[in-house]
């Protein structure tokens, strides 16, 4: 038997999930509840286009951002916030419970507090593979 060969047990976490091709185009988030039609929750991403502080509400829980400039982006499936992705934002970010926010199957409500010109998302419906 070769010294360069040995067993290994390991365990993979795996994301067996699509995304709908439709929820991957931005879109204006509305002041109407926003329906999510799948039974998973879905990792948004966030786009606000404005200057200063921001209190983004979802399902109730206030997302905070500070000293925004220009625009930011909020990443639930990716777990950052940023201008760009050389230009990082997460330390001016304030997650309730340090979780991102997530769109619940159902009804969710979204509100955003602040100096913007545009706050758009992608919802990103997702469904299981399997």
């Amino acid at each position: 038997q070769s010294s360069n060969i040995a067993n290994v047990t390991m365990s993979l976490a795996c994301k067996p999930f699509l995304i709908d091709d439709e929820s991957i185009k931005y879109q204006p988030v509305s002041i109407l509840p926003i329906y999510n039609p799948t039974q998973y929750n879905s990792l948004p991403l966030f786009h606000i286009v404005g200057n200063g502080d921001f209190t983004m509400t979802v399902n109730g829980l206030d997302y905070q951002f500070k000293d925004t400039d220009d625009e930011l982006f909020i990443d639930s499936e990716k777990c950052l916030v940023y201008k760009s992705m050389t230009e990082r934002r997460t330390s001016r970010a304030i997650l309730p419970n340090h979780e991102y926010p997530q769109l619940t199957p159902g009804k969710n409500t979204i509100s955003l507090n602040g100096n913007y010109s545009k706050f758009e998302y992608q919802p990103r419906w997702r469904r299981a593979i399997v």
